[in-house]
């Protein structure tokens, strides 16, 4: 399950670049980030980083999570266990 949630997630957030909801150095609601064309798997955001900006989040946070989602899916593609140290090394 966690490989289709990976691959569907970094397929969603990285081929959605149109998306309005998004602009260069303004941040998105948090309501606006939610659902189609959004941030996809938003439950999976730690809180701390809604602490950090309750405005919203911005378009890098986006590209960013989209990025985590990808190292995360080829982890698994290759049937090893994506840990946080592997990951970011990934990336």
């Amino acid at each position: 399950m966690l490989t289709i949630t990976a691959e569907l997630a970094f397929d969603d957030i990285r081929y959605d670049g149109g998306s309005v909801r998004f602009e260069k150095i303004r941040p998105t609601s948090l309501e606006q980030c939610c659902g189609v064309c959004g941030i996809e798997h938003f439950d999976y955001i730690p809180t701390e980083v809604f602490q950090r900006n309750p405005e919203g989040l911005f378009q890098s946070f986006r590209d960013g999570w989209a990025i985590a989602w990808e190292a995360i899916a080829n982890f698994l593609r290759n049937k090893q266990a994506p840990t946080k140290y592997q990951v970011e090394r990934e990336i």
